[in-house]
């Protein structure tokens, strides 16, 4: 049984005071990625979170009665309707799909279950916690679903590195295989055609061709990517922050010197994230996007020496081509105390999951 004491952080200025708290709990967690860094979660607290007057820092500092770092959790809240509901979320709010808090113990499970509880007892009378894309592999979201706070939200699919695959469009069934290869001769035949990864000194101009292509991919299909305005300005910020720079890369496909797809990939602790990507649908005849997959996994997994690709949320029936590996992500939707609150958190939680896939 541990003794906890919870120390609140709403301002910048106590967020900065804490810096070397939160890198300490970076390096001892082993089960946090670049999402949960310091890097990735002030530079979006400066370039998004500072330009909306609806929410605040809610970062929770645990410290054991000697004033140990035990924990951090990565909050911010939304006051909606005034001071009549506050939604609880993660930093970086949207910005990743493997999300959980900093434990300075990674493997210790009571820890992880004072947190959760402590947490919960945290919650006021308006508040609404709501938690998404919890990874599994996380001790905290699992002291969650032990006490049934969390439920699946998605697939998370992924693929390992296999030193006996040396063709990586073996992992596609047979009919995608051959198909795959008629577009690739067809590429060849029809076009000079070349994979290239940037390097640091031509990774600007590499992002710039991926985000034209990106938003180009959702325009032809009608819908509004998430990736403008102030998350745009944090996504630039962060693949060009010195600390963080040599995490980033975006491998392209060209056809006569002209990119026509290309994927932001973010390589961390042995995992390549394919993080996001945009292809031409003028080429759509030589599937590119497949193309330039099987080479990513290649690069990863031979020039970066990873363990696992990791393709995120198993939304895209495109992913399951490859025979990924599958883990759940989960969410968690909580009200705090109170029958109002507690009403409508059972709104909010059921209009969340209405707009879901099935998992």
């Amino acid at each position: 049984m541990y003794s906890l004491k919870v120390q609140t952080i709403r301002t910048f200025d106590e967020l900065d005071s804490i810096k070397n708290h939160w890198l300490e709990l970076e390096k001892k967690d082993t089960q946090s990625f670049i999402y949960q860094s310091w890097d990735w979660n002030r530079l979006w607290c400066e370039h998004v979170l500072a330009h909306n007057n609806k929410t605040t820092l809610d970062i929770k500092l645990i410290e054991d009665s000697s004033g140990k770092t035990l924990a951090l959790l990565p909050f911010f809240k939304t006051s909606l309707a005034g001071p009549l509901l506050r939604i609880t979320q993660f930093l970086g709010h949207k910005m990743s799909s493997r999300n959980t808090v900093l434990i300075s113990e990674p493997n210790d499970h009571a820890l992880a279950d004072e947190i959760v509880h402590l947490m919960i007892n945290d919650l006021g009378r308006n508040d609404l916690l709501h938690l998404r894309h919890l990874s599994s592999e996380s001790l905290f979201t699992q002291a969650m679903i032990k006490k049934n706070l969390a439920v699946p939200q998605c697939k998370s699919l992924w693929v390992a590195n296999n030193p006996n695959i040396t063709d990586q469009l073996s992992r596609l069934g047979k009919s995608s295989r051959k198909a795959l290869r008629k577009a690739k001769n067809r590429l060849a035949k029809d076009f000079d055609y070349k994979v290239t990864v940037s390097s640091p000194t031509t990774f600007s101009q590499a992002f710039d061709d991926w985000y034209t292509l990106h938003a180009l991919r959702f325009q032809t299909k009608r819908r509004q990517t998430l990736l403008t305005g102030y998350n745009l300005d944090f996504l630039k910020a962060v693949t060009s922050s010195p600390a963080r720079a040599a995490n980033f890369q975006i491998i392209s496909l060209q056809v006569d010197n002209k990119t026509i797809a290309a994927k932001l990939l973010i390589n961390d602790q042995a995992r390549c994230f394919a993080y996001l990507s945009g292809f031409d649908p003028e080429f759509s005849r030589y599937a590119p996007a497949r193309v330039l997959m099987s080479e990513l996994m290649r690069h990863a997994f031979e020039d970066l020496n990873c363990e696992t690709v990791d393709f995120g949320p198993g939304y895209e029936q495109n992913k399951y081509e490859w025979s990924p590996s599958a883990n759940l992500n989960y969410s968690c939707c909580l009200g705090g105390k109170g029958v109002y609150i507690k009403s409508l958190t059972a709104l909010y939680r059921h209009a969340f999951h209405k707009r879901l896939p099935p998992v």
